[in-house]
């Protein structure tokens, strides 16, 4: 039996399938804010390529307008906090591209023992950070618990802001002020 009694050519059987593909990738988990919606759909997209690797190609192809409810709704999320929508897109869309592109690089980029060569790349240079002295904020991601650019931290979103908070008080204070010689 010939896939193509079912459809009318490979092309719309493609079609079908990054469809699906889509929307097993967009699914909305319903968080609050646009941060935490735009972490957990690249979370779903890295874990889903990175188990499904041979789904990457069929996503470059070019398909019809189709609705994402999570594109909608993270957008709108977005705006709501005072984002162009312009530069809400653009945001969006350049971190689904670069999700895909990491998921991509690690399957393209293994060591010879089959470990990824990208992991292996951000623990160097998360060790080199441990013994940067004149660069402060790269010394702060020395920590192995926050190290790895795929690890799960689960940690719940806030809004941005030009603030930090204070690890000893608790409280939000201003970032240091950038002095130049």
């Amino acid at each position: 039996m010939s896939l193509y009694t079912h459809f009318a050519s490979k092309e719309a059987l493609l079609e079908l399938m990054v469809g699906e593909i889509v929307r097993h990738l967009c699914q909305d988990d319903g968080h609050p804010t646009w941060q935490a919606a735009l972490e957990g759909l690249c979370r779903r997209i890295y874990a889903a390529l990175h188990d499904h690797p041979h789904w990457a190609p069929l996503l470059s192809r070019s398909m019809h307008q189709s609705d994402v409810p999570i594109r909608e709704r993270v957008l709108a999320l977005m705006v709501a906090d005072g984002m162009a929508a312009e530069q809400a897109f653009r945001l969006m869309s350049s971190a689904v591209l670069s999700t895909t592109g990491l998921v991509i690089a690690e399957h393209m980029l293994r060591a010879t023992d089959g470990s990824s060569a990208v992991a292996t790349r951000y623990e160097t240079l998360r060790r080199w950070s441990e013994g940067a002295t004149t660069s402060p904020v790269t010394s702060t991601v020395s920590d192995p618990a926050s190290a790895s650019p795929t690890a799960d931290t689960r940690r719940p979103s806030t809004r941005t802001s030009n603030c930090r908070s204070s690890p000893d008080s608790g409280s939000r204070t201003r970032p240091p002020e950038r002095t130049t010689s």
